[in-house]
């Protein structure tokens, strides 16, 4: 028996001594109704608080989920326009590249044709010039010559600002090219023009060589580089040594 039990019943014997067993009864009914309605009361306000708290719970849970909810729509809503702004960055940015890349192919493409039509013009006089056989009927030898003069002197003039535009190697042939005609049309007039020397007809095959065989080279160089920059994504080298990586987008 514990303790409580214990102390209850020395209780009731000492009341039932005291008072009787009338006096006892009531003091019983007392003290139970005392008890039952201070267990019941303790029930209650444990049942008050429990409903307080999950009350208190509840709303607290409706305004986290309430703050969260507005906390996303914030965030979504930032990020849509943020992202609205970085597409249309991005679309302007491409139009202006588009544009760019657009004139600055089209500068590369009249950079390498007008250096070919020069290049060819220079050919076709040098090849008249440095001709041995003498037609009836025919511009005479100073006329040739004079003609042969005039182009390379517009070629020299033009194709150097216009070496930024081809590729490094191809612009070190031109270089190599305007050098050995300048050579080439200045040793047929001193060393070949009216010469029947052994000296002289070696001398025209190697110029006969260069204006037939190195310029016509450095022509289909630029065929092919012009080529490469029409298609500039592919990758497979042209005849003329350069690929479309040889051209790359800016």
């Amino acid at each position: 028996m514990d303790a409580f039990a214990n102390t209850l019943l020395g209780f009731v014997k000492e009341a039932t001594v005291a008072f009787g067993a009338g006096a006892l009864a009531s003091m019983a009914i007392v003290w139970l109704a005392k008890t039952t309605i201070s267990t019941r009361l303790k029930q209650a306000i444990k049942s008050e608080y429990d409903l307080l708290l999950e009350s208190h719970r509840n709303i607290l849970r409706i305004e986290s989920d309430s703050k969260l909810e507005m906390l996303k729509s914030e965030l979504k809503s930032k990020g849509d326009v943020e992202l609205e702004r970085l597409r249309s960055a991005l679309n302007i940015e491409a139009a202006e590249r588009q544009v760019h890349v657009a004139g600055l192919y089209g500068r590369r493409a009249d950079a390498l044709h007008t250096i070919y039509s020069l290049l060819t013009d220079l050919q076709d006089k040098l090849i008249a010039y440095v001709n041995v056989w003498e037609l009836t009927g025919t511009p005479s030898k100073e006329e040739l010559r004079k003609e042969a003069a005039k182009s390379y002197e517009a070629f020299n003039k033009s194709y150097k600002p216009l070496l930024i535009y081809v590729p490094a190697t191809t612009a070190l042939d031109l270089q190599a090219i305007e050098a050995k005609a300048r050579h080439a049309y200045n040793r047929f007039a001193i060393i070949v023009q009216g010469k029947q020397t052994e000296e002289a007809n070696n001398e025209w095959l190697k110029i006969n060589e260069f204006v037939n065989k190195d310029i016509r080279s450095a022509l289909s160089a630029l065929e092919d580089d012009f080529r490469a920059m029409l298609d500039w994504r592919m990758s497979k080298p042209y005849g003329g040594g350069h690929t479309a990586q040889d051209f790359p987008e800016v």
